[in-house]
């Protein structure tokens, strides 16, 4: 009985080893079947009819090559929507990836490459629906099951993404928005991306030739805007950001604006972006070989479009940035409003700009949400007016509470600058209303100016009598101010022309109401001659008959007391007629009928 029983165990075992045998015999025939051209095929095509009814639409799949654990390639794979309309097509795609790592259960791809690849969004202009809608519904269950709030972070860890002529549309006529993006090459590398957060951390983001079309029209349905912001996360960080040949365009119809954007190179380090913090941040930053063209026309703002960006502007959240360093190089920028006329060609028309080699070199440029703050090296440009700006520096910042230009450095065509200024003051809208809260500090050194630059920003000066004489000289200019504004003290004041020397010193009260301005002036040194003081007056405001009476050679001193109605005088005179010392009082000065000198 027993030796009965050993045999049947031994049986049973011998089956079960062939069992096993045979199975394993299927699994290497089908490996080895399915790594045949043959056993590709018939996959590729299984898929291509599984994926046809699935979606209930014309899916190709032209070839297929894998060894099914380490790399798959994909050729002229097609879908169209239900209408027959293309929706993708992809020349190649290659994938590197880990089977026996994706099993268990670590998501990723070392490599991801795409060739001649196009999409095509559309969205007819009734109808809310996207011609792509229809892959949702297709792989979406009836039952959504509860949201798992104790799973494991979805964390993807992806290599090299490859993308090469490269070409997407968005057609939405429904939403009154058309995009088109073309690209010759784009190359990522991540280094870690957290899906369930939607945080990208690359090590290289590089682009070659991108052009992006963005054409916005009237949508077909009327939407409220929402004004609150948005709480989808988004982060995005790489190490190294290099965009060569990139073109933007944009026509908005609708607000008649037309944007061209060229840029040659826009490179960096440590760039970052964060959606839900609205931070942008850089170590680096250069753009070089750009231009920009706005085309608009301006039109006045309805009550309701007042209010509605005064609600925006309450409750959105404020953009804030950091650049650690910022590099501008041959840049140009344009700007035609097509509702406003031409100015006077040589003059700096703020409607039809034309700024050309822009140069700027800058550090720590950030707003926090309550000061902007830059060390600027370098500002450069030209405007088709003709005006120059060679070279400026400064170290500023500004706030709803301050203003510091620090170190400043200005230097134009004609005019040369340097100096520091300082104000504080309780808020934006009190700076004129509190006066008394408005604190000024302002030292200007080496001052050489030349008022005919002022043409650029206010031409009709050109055609002022009072003014003209003032064109074609150059004025030397120093000053410290200090104080606040309704009480401004000036302790050193010098102003030099030719000839002509004043220095001076001064106290100004109730600054900003001219009605009640008083100016406490002592006059050190006023030197001049004749000719140099006759030149800096408009055409016969002397008589030529009084004209012998002003000494060739004089120096005055004294002081000048008094404002718009009334004031008083202390001057010496010396000369070459002679000494002479003027003391008096005038009141009423704007009346002629009640005008009452005094002592004179």
């Amino acid at each position: 009985m027993k030796e009965h029983r050993k045999a049947i165990w031994k049986r049973v075992l011998a089956w079960m080893f062939y069992i096993l045998v045979g199975m394993l015999t299927l699994l290497v025939i089908l490996a080895i079947f399915l790594k045949t051209q043959w056993g590709q095929n018939m996959v590729r095509e299984y898929a291509v009819s599984w994926l046809g009814k699935k979606l209930n639409t014309r899916v190709v799949i032209g070839g297929l090559k894998t060894d099914w654990f380490h790399a798959l390639e994909l050729r002229d794979l097609y879908l169209e929507d239900p209408t027959g309309r293309p929706l993708a097509s992809i020349g190649k795609l290659e994938v590197d990836y880990d089977l026996i790592a994706i099993i268990r259960g670590n998501f990723g791809a070392d490599k991801i490459a795409i060739e001649r690849a196009t999409i095509q969004l559309y969205r007819a202009r009734t109808d809310s629906e996207f011609n792509f809608n229809f892959i949702t519904r297709a792989f979406t269950k009836d039952t959504i099951p509860p949201l798992d709030t104790t799973a494991k972070k979805t964390n993807l860890k992806l290599g090299l993404v490859s993308l090469s002529q490269i070409r997407f549309e968005m057609d939405d006529q429904y939403g009154g928005q058309h995009y088109m993006a073309s690209s010759k090459e784009i190359r990522i590398l991540a280094d870690q991306i957290d899906l369930d957060e939607m945080d990208f951390k690359l090590k290289y983001f590089i682009t070659d030739s991108v052009t992006a079309i963005v054409n916005m029209f009237e949508s077909y349905k009327k939407s409220v805007p929402d004004t609150g912001s948005s709480s989808m996360p988004f982060s995005i960080t790489t190490d190294s950001l290099a965009l060569a040949n990139t073109i933007f365009y944009l026509d908005d119809t609708s607000s008649v604006m037309r944007i061209v954007t060229k840029a040659e190179e826009l490179s960096g380090s440590h760039v970052s972006y964060n959606l839900q913090k609205m931070f942008a941040g850089a170590s680096s930053l250069q753009l070089s070989n750009h231009s920009t063209i706005v085309n608009m026309r301006t039109a006045k703002p309805s009550t309701k479009d007042t209010a509605t960006n005064r609600h925006d502007s309450i409750t959105s959240k404020p953009f804030i940035f950091d650049v650690k360093q910022l590099a501008i190089l041959n840049n140009g920028f344009g700007l035609d409003d097509a509702g406003k006329k031409p100015g006077p060609k040589h003059a700096i028309d703020f409607a039809h700009l034309n700024l050309q080699a822009i140069n700027v070199q800058a550090n720590n440029l950030r707003y926090d949400g309550r000061e902007y703050r830059a060390a600027i090296h370098q500002l450069s440009g030209r405007e088709k007016s003709g005006f120059y700006l060679k070279q400026s520096s400064v170290v500023a910042l500004y706030s709803d509470q301050a203003l510091k230009l620090q170190q400043l450095q200005l230097k134009t065509g004609a005019n040369e600058l340097q100096g520091d200024l300082v104000m504080t003051y309780k808020s934006l809208k009190e700076i004129s209303s509190v006066p008394s809260q408005t604190k000024i500090t302002l030292v200007v050194k080496q001052g050489r100016l030349n008022l005919n630059e002022i043409l650029y920003f206010e031409p009709s000066l050109a055609n002022n009598s009072s003014f003209q004489p003032l064109l074609g000289k150059e004025f030397l200019l120093s000053t410290t101010v200090t104080g606040t504004l309704d009480n401004i003290h000036i302790p050193d004041l010098l102003v030099k022309q030719g000839t002509s020397l004043v220095r001076a010193e001064a106290d100004v009260y109730n600054l900003p109401d001219t009605k009640r301005l008083m100016i406490n002036l002592y006059l050190k040194q006023f030197e001049g001659t004749r000719e140099g003081l006759l030149s800096l007056l408009p055409r016969n405001t002397i008589p030529d008959s009084l004209l012998h009476y002003i000494p060739s050679k004089f120096s005055v001193t004294g002081t000048y007391k008094g404002g718009v109605q009334n004031m008083a005088l202390d001057l010496q005179l010396k000369s070459d007629y002679g000494d002479a010392n003027v003391k008096g009082t005038l009141k009423n000065i704007t009346n002629k009928k009640r005008l009452l000198i005094m002592s004179l």
